[in-house]
């Protein structure tokens, strides 16, 4: 199980792109079908696994139906490509991951705080699902633990989501925390945390057609792992911040979003690689 040490990249790469919730989609607060794209690249250090590159692919399937006016669910099935390229040579692994499903509540439905300014926020909880195939001696195949396409436990999620709207202007904040139990031989990734913060502004281009031009700031922060006995994974963990910039255009069905996050302050496998920029693209239909 230290196998892992020689790797270019940490173990908590793999684990840093899960689902981030629904970003500016939220603002819609409807019922859709979604299929999404994000690509995030780590890079191996000088001094640390021979410098390589690994690219994480999340392909996500995702649905959001409301049983009540409060009450609704969200699932999403990822599909990963995670890929290495060391020393001109391309070696990864695909298929799919673990499904998430969340129940969320409205608690707070508009609410007005003025003429022109409304309040919503709702909360949600669920679980993973270890759908994925996790292979918990992938490391022999000189790839980390952070490659398998699902991390072989349960795992609880807590995900909050609220927008404050003024005119045609707004606010999104989402957040989303995972912890995991530990896999069948006792490994436990460590549990996640996840931030965002966009502003927005709503332009209409025709009477069916909205431009909605979006920044923002997101952050996330990642748990070491912990071998059977409980004791620190070595080289696992991490934290970044993200500059984020989007822009979404909204039919009166239809949905299409791409941003961009470029990190500005990171602190992955204890310095041991480098984020570089992520890029997520989204299509919805709405209903």
């Amino acid at each position: 199980m230290l196998f892992w040490q020689s790797a270019t990249a940490c173990d908590a790469c793999g684990c840093s792109i899960s689902g981030n919730g629904m970003g500016i989609l939220t603002a819609f607060r409807s019922n859709f079908i979604g299929l999404s794209w994000q690509r995030s690249t780590f890079q191996g250090l000088p001094g640390h696994g021979g410098g390589g590159t690994d690219y994480f692919h999340t392909v996500e399937l995702s649905a959001r139906y409301h049983f009540t006016d409060r009450w609704k669910v969200l699932v999403n099935q990822p599909y990963r490509i995670n890929q290495r390229k060391l020393e001109g040579e391309t070696d990864g692994i695909q298929g799919l991951s673990d499904t998430r499903i969340v129940a969320s509540y409205t608690i707070l439905n508009r609410k007005k705080l003025g003429d022109e300014t409304s309040l919503f926020f709702e909360l949600g909880g669920g679980v993973k699902l270890p759908t994925g195939k996790y292979n918990p001696d992938l490391h022999e195949t000189d790839l980390p633990e952070n490659f398998n396409i699902g991390n072989g436990s349960w795992g609880y999620i807590l995900q909050p989501n609220l927008v404050l709207n003024h005119k045609k202007s707004g606010l999104v904040f989402g957040g989303l925390y995972q912890y995991f139990g530990k896999t069948d031989n006792g490994y436990r990734f460590g549990s996640q945390l996840s931030t965002r913060l966009l502003a927005f502004n709503e332009v209409k281009l025709s009477d069916k057609i909205t431009l909605l031009p979006n920044a923002g700031l997101s952050a996330e922060w990642i748990v070491e792992d912990q071998f059977f006995n409980d004791k620190t994974v070595t080289g696992t963990g991490g934290s970044g911040v993200f500059a984020n910039a989007g822009i979404n255009l909204k039919s009166e069905k239809f949905l299409f979003g791409v941003t961009y996050a470029q990190p500005i302050s990171q602190s992955y496998s204890h310095g041991e690689v480098e984020a570089k920029g992520r890029i997520a693209c989204q299509f919805s239909y709405i209903f």
